[in-house]
């Protein structure tokens, strides 16, 4: 009988913060296309709320737009995600965006591999 998968935790997913209305999932895809693989964007700006957006971009050195959308963007590898960070306060549509490491949960753990706290 086999297990079924371990959940791990990985960082291999960014927060995307103060994303133009002009942006759509292609245009995330393409600009960071040169970070690796992305496998999964959400725009998340609705689940967050205005609130948590704002402390976020505050932390993150920037200040929000007031019509900006918030993206979880996940990338294949956690390679991926790290070189993505370093584009924080790029220019999207000519406006700054500001990016903080988000948790990605993964059930495709090898058996045995436990997950982090």
């Amino acid at each position: 009988c086999e297990s079924p998968p371990i959940a791990r935790k990985t960082m291999s997913a960014v927060q995307v913060l103060n994303v133009p209305p002009s942006a759509d999932e292609e245009s995330l895809r393409e600009f960071f296309a040169f970070c690796g693989t992305v496998t999964r964007i959400e725009f998340n700006g609705r689940d967050l709320g205005p609130g948590q957006i704002a402390s976020a971009c505050s932390a993150a050195g920037g200040s929000q737009s007031p019509d900006s959308e918030a993206a979880l963007v996940t990338f294949e590898s956690d390679e991926g995600a790290s070189t993505a960070l370093l584009l924080s306060n790029s220019l999207l549509d000519d406006r700054p965006i500001f990016l903080v490491a988000a948790i990605a949960t993964s059930a495709n753990a090898p058996a045995g591999e436990t997950s982090s706290p």
